[in-house]
């Protein structure tokens, strides 16, 4: 068998000839192929329809924590605001080694994908709650979770929206006693807990993040309570170079306005935390970067971990990629786009095995 180069002519400027074809009639079937075009998150003018929609991904979210194993008995949750515009700014806030350079397209893996506008401004994250957040209710399996499950959260910590559960997770509190009625019950009562608090805080923070992750995973547990940063040591670890925060104090089940107020701080501008003692804590624009960058990380601290041990068994120590390399590595799989578009192929997968119950 000929090689390709043999049976395929690639001339500059001219379509590819195949065999028995003319150039003429080459030209015309190259025209009327259907375009390609790279994939990118939904955009939608009715912004009902969007809050639908998201909710739906948030639900697939949770199924997909569910199926890695993040799902620690009620411990953790993601939380989803609907209805920012993105702009160029926004899309980059994180990337602080690109804010002195224009930057008006996503690019991922070399490939430019979408114009995005410079300018522009938070126009309101939910169409009629701008500063409410969906996220999971108290005790509901994740595996089962569906997007009518999901309970809407105001500023002050309280449920005013969702499905029939509308419990908010208030860790450290006592279980509901059934001899005492609904509004004395500390889980029924309005409580700004763990879920409102650290979430809470890094969407105030944050104006341009939409969704904040965290759980307690096994491993980005155990990396957590070394209270050391991320050795950059392979290609995946490169997408959070200088893009992930150590957040060295724990002081228990979050419960305290300014414990979340802290971590926010601690995150900065960055996509990721490590928790110490706790475990991990990623944002992002959509749903679907968020879900990706927990996974990677969760992996990321498994290897370090595991390339960490068999290093020490060996009497050395693990290879870290150099400064600049790392850079540049980042700029292709780290950004925005570069998360949502890794995450498509699981929530496509998820989507498919949840069938109706996630449906938008």
């Amino acid at each position: 068998m000929a090689p390709p180069s043999a049976t395929h002519s690639h001339e500059t400027g001219s379509a590819t000839l195949e065999p028995g074809l003319t150039k003429s009639q080459a030209a015309t079937k190259e025209a009327t192929m259907p375009k390609l075009e790279f994939p990118t998150p939904r955009n939608f003018e009715d912004k009902l329809e969007e809050r639908a929609y998201q909710k739906g991904r948030l639900a697939l979210a949770f199924r997909i924590f569910a199926k890695f194993g993040f799902d620690e008995g009620v411990a953790g949750h993601i939380t989803l605001r609907v209805g920012f515009i993105p702009t160029g700014d926004h899309l980059v806030a994180h990337v602080r080694r690109m804010r002195a350079k224009p930057f008006n397209s996503w690019i991922f893996w070399g490939v430019q994908v979408a114009e995005v506008p410079r300018r522009g401004e938070v126009v309101g994250r939910d169409p009629l709650k701008p500063d409410h957040f969906w996220v999971n209710p108290f005790g509901v399996a994740w595996p089962l979770l569906r997007a009518s499950d999901l309970i809407l959260v105001n500023p002050d910590g309280q449920v005013v929206d969702g499905g029939p559960c509308r419990l908010l997770n208030t860790a450290g509190t006592d279980p509901p006693s059934p001899s005492l009625p609904a509004s004395e019950n500390s889980l029924t009562k309005p409580n700004k807990n763990t879920a409102y608090m650290i979430h809470h805080a890094v969407h105030v923070a944050r104006p341009e993040v939409n969704c904040v992750a965290h759980s307690h995973s096994i491993h980005g547990r155990a990396f957590s309570t070394l209270g050391r940063a991320l050795d950059i040591t392979t290609q995946d670890a490169c997408a959070f170079f200088d893009d992930l925060a150590l957040y060295t104090s724990f002081r228990g089940v979050v419960l305290a306005a300014e414990e979340g107020q802290a971590i926010a701080a601690a995150l900065g501008g960055k996509k990721a935390a490590l928790l110490q003692s706790h475990g991990l804590l990623t944002c992002a624009r959509t749903v679907e970067a968020a879900v990706f960058w927990f996974v990677s990380l969760e992996k990321c601290c498994r290897v370090q971990l595991l390339a960490d041990a068999a290093a020490a068994g060996q009497g050395g120590k693990t290879v870290k990629i150099a400064r600049a390399e790392a850079e540049t590595t980042y700029q292709t799989v780290g950004t925005e786009m570069a998360g949502w578009f890794s995450a498509k192929p699981m929530f496509d997968v998820m989507e498919s095995e949840s069938g109706v119950d996630c449906k938008w």
